[in-house]
């Protein structure tokens, strides 16, 4: 999947969240956002990725020693990820920061970000190792081409169901 689409798929993961959680307003805004933009994240490990050209120095690293579509394109990634911007948020006291919003319900917001990354690359034909390091096999439900036709009608049928869902 392009970048733009993990976006989409982010913020309606973000959208769904929100809601499930009564969030409302600004916070939901602010979360959903935080999903969009996490959904970015496992893309770091390439360098020529939308995160890793913002991210030159750790793309660059995690790409020489991890490659791309390895550890931060599974379970682990995720958890690990999710870890380190939870202890980070407690140690800033990022309660406070946006209204509504604590470090749990960001950290859930990132999560929620980073696994509707995995879900849209699993459905890509190179697939992700969602089990990785126990299982190096990648999976693929779907087979989408990356920056195809049937990936740009997916990312309209995402926009359509982001309004849906917001009015």
């Amino acid at each position: 999947m392009t970048g733009s689409t993990h976006i989409l798929i982010g913020a309606l993961s973000g959208v769904i969240l929100t809601s499930k959680m009564n969030i409302t307003g600004v916070s939901a805004a602010s979360l959903t956002a935080i999903s969009a933009i996490s959904a970015l994240i496992p893309d770091i490990d390439m360098p020529g990725s939308k995160i890793g050209r913002k991210a030159k120095p750790a793309s660059f690293i995690l790409n020489k020693t991890v490659g791309h579509r390895g550890i931060m394109h599974s379970l682990l990634g995720a958890i690990i990820t999710a870890f380190i911007v939870k202890m980070y948020l407690s140690l800033q006291h990022f309660n406070y920061i946006i209204p509504g919003l604590n470090e749990a319900k960001i950290t859930a917001g990132l999560l929620i970000g980073y696994l509707s990354h995995l879900l849209g690359d699993m459905m890509t034909k190179e697939g992700i190792p969602l089990l990785y390091p126990l299982i190096r096999r990648k999976i693929s439900i779907v087979g989408i081409k990356s920056g195809g036709i049937a990936e740009q009608i997916f990312s309209i049928i995402l926009i359509i169901i982001i309004f849906k869902m917001m009015i």
